[in-house]
Formats: structure tokens, C-alpha cells, sequence
């Protein structure tokens, strides 16, 4: 079953491997890694980001996440703001 999401989802600094959000195809908010206060926590071992299913996203922000080298969003249609702070891919 595909669902809606309406809020932020936050990858934590403790994340490791690859976040894969199967199933979800809305999200009213935020995906994003830790804020981007660059005294704040990075996440380290976050290696990619995957989103199969997702159709529309308000924010997709990734920041101080130096491990990931690939973001898989497919059948996204539908976003207002995309931010990318650093990381090997940018």
C-alpha cells in the first residue's frame, strides 16, 4: 500500500548504509539529513538516498553527509526546493 507522509523525515547522525523509503509516494515536508548548522552533527555513514515509490516532495535538503554518492528519486514529478550542501556527488 502506498502511503502520505505529512511531515519532515530526518536521517539522524547515526544513520548508516542506504535509506531506502519504499512505499511512500507523497511527503508533505521535509527528507532531509541533520540541519545544516555546521556546528551540528554530520552524518557520516549515510551512503545513498532512495525514494522508488515517491511522486512529490516539498523540501529535499542533504547536508553534512560527506559518504553519500548517489540519490535515486525516479518517478518524482513534483518538488518546490532542493538544497545539497557538500558531499562527493555535488
Amino acid at each position: 500500500m502506498l502511503m502520505s507522509i505529512s511531515c519532515s523525515l530526518v536521517i539522524g547522525e547515526n544513520f548508516t548504509g542506504p535509506f531506502i523509503l519504499n512505499g511512500v509516494q507523497n511527503i508533505t515536508g521535509y527528507l532531509m539529513t541533520t540541519p545544516t548548522d555546521p556546528e551540528g552533527p554530520e552524518v557520516t555513514s549515510l551512503t545513498s538516498v532512495e525514494a522508488p515509490d515517491l511522486l512529490s516532495l516539498d523540501t529535499f535538503l542533504i547536508a553534512r553527509a560527506p559518504a553519500v554518492t548517489s540519490v535515486s528519486l525516479p518517478k518524482l514529478t513534483s518538488i518546490s526546493n532542493v538544497i545539497v550542501e557538500g558531499g562527493k556527488w555535488c
